[in-house]
């Protein structure tokens, strides 16, 4: 323990680290990582993007309905249809590197140094979510509108208070400019409470010494900005290279085509869909036929979501072959999560195929069986000593 102590804490103290008279020589991280480690720095970069891109677009945009208010600024303002772009875009890279992030941690159990980190991180999944659909809510197109509709309308499940707080969020009794602004409001607001929240989880995972449950070797320590700043840079412009592919070369695939439509509240579209990062709770939702259930089972899904990373893997590491369970168990609800997005949008075509989404939906309880093992593992006594298998995930990585 002492010498744990030795060496840990001054990688902790990063006020002390700073007042030295190098930041670059004593401020160290493990040799563990490798480059999707990165894929944190590259995130926190994006989110920054978005926060500026959105500054220059609210400064911007005129004092009239949202639909035209788009128009203007795609087609009147200098640069204004490349900002756009870049905030539309930006959103969709933000959220597929989260997901890339967290199953990244999920499979190499990086919660089981801090339980605060994986936390923190859910937190911020879900925050992200609210920030990207009420972006997606002040288009004034034709999806849009029915996206409001449609996604604030599962509040009204919650007993006794849901009709209160969907006139709350909408404004009235239907979907109005009145709903848009305070969209607008909530969507100025959420990005500052995932700015704070970050750096809570940057600290949190300073303090756990960015490592997993390994206790490492002083001589694994290594100098953090010799090795891994410019590895950090380097992922950091392979996004922003793809930033810039997606909106100079593709916009059009990161943009729903019914919102170059006005909203038309009297015309419904022929297939009403979320963005793709939400189709697996779509799809949940709809797969039951009860709205309050529906919800209900969205919520246990992100339950399930907040409990893998500090369930699954833990115990499942003790023996090779509880990390081959866990992991296929994890790579078969990716798997169906793909699957359900797939058929929630066939659905909107084909009724037939609603059986299959009930199918699919019905397939994740491959979770309960990662449950019941850790479970298992948890009450029997553990295969092998402890000093014995920590040394395991180094070489998993």
């Amino acid at each position: 323990v002492s010498t744990q102590s030795t060496w840990v804490y001054p990688t902790r103290n990063l006020t002390s680290c700073m007042s030295r008279s190098s930041l670059r020589r004593h401020y160290t991280t493990t040799l563990l990582l490798n480059w999707s480690a990165s894929l944190g720095s590259g995130i926190g970069l994006m989110i920054g993007l978005q926060i500026l891109t959105g500054i220059l677009l609210a400064m911007r945009v005129p004092q009239t309905e949202s639909f035209t208010a788009i128009v203007a600024i795609s087609r009147n303002i200098d640069s204004g249809l490349f900002v756009r772009g870049l905030h539309c875009a930006g959103a969709t890279l933000v959220m597929l590197a989260l997901y890339l992030h967290m199953g990244k941690a999920i499979w190499i159990n990086a919660s089981a140094s801090s339980r605060g980190v994986w936390i923190t991180g859910a937190g911020l999944y879900v925050l992200s979510i609210g920030v990207c659909f009420t972006g997606y809510s002040l288009t004034g197109g034709q999806m849009s509108h029915w996206a409001i509709t449609v996604i604030c309308s599962l509040v009204s499940a919650v007993p006794l208070l849901g009709q209160d707080i969907l006139e709350t969020l909408w404004g009235g009794t239907v979907v109005s400019m009145v709903s848009v602004t305070r969209m607008y409001v909530l969507h100025m607001i959420l990005p500052a409470v995932v700015g704070g929240l970050a750096l809570v989880h940057l600290l949190l995972l300073h303090r756990s010494n960015s490592a997993c449950h390994v206790v490492a070797s002083p001589s694994d320590r290594i100098p953090f900005v010799a090795y891994y700043l410019g590895r950090d840079m380097a992922v950091c412009c392979a996004l922003v290279m793809g930033l810039a592919y997606w909106t100079c070369f593709r916009p059009d695939q990161v943009v729903d085509p019914e919102n170059s439509v006005p909203a038309n509240p009297s015309v419904t579209p022929a297939s009403i869909a979320p963005e793709w990062y939400l189709l697996p709770f779509y799809g949940l939702v709809r797969a039951v036929p009860s709205k309050i259930l529906g919800v209900v089972a969205m919520g246990l899904s992100y339950g399930c979501l907040i409990s893998l990373g500090d369930m699954g893997l833990r115990s499942a590491l003790r023996t090779p072959l509880g990390l081959s369970i866990a992991r296929t168990s994890l790579l078969l609800v990716a798997l169906d999560c793909v699957v359900v997005s797939i058929v929630c949008m066939q659905v909107n075509h084909s009724e037939a195929s609603y059986a299959l989404l009930v199918a699919a939906v019905a397939a994740c309880p491959v979770y309960l069986f990662l449950l019941l093992y850790d479970l298992r593992r948890r009450l029997g006594p553990s295969p092998l000593p402890p000093t014995s298998y920590t040394a395991l995930p180094c070489t998993l990585r």
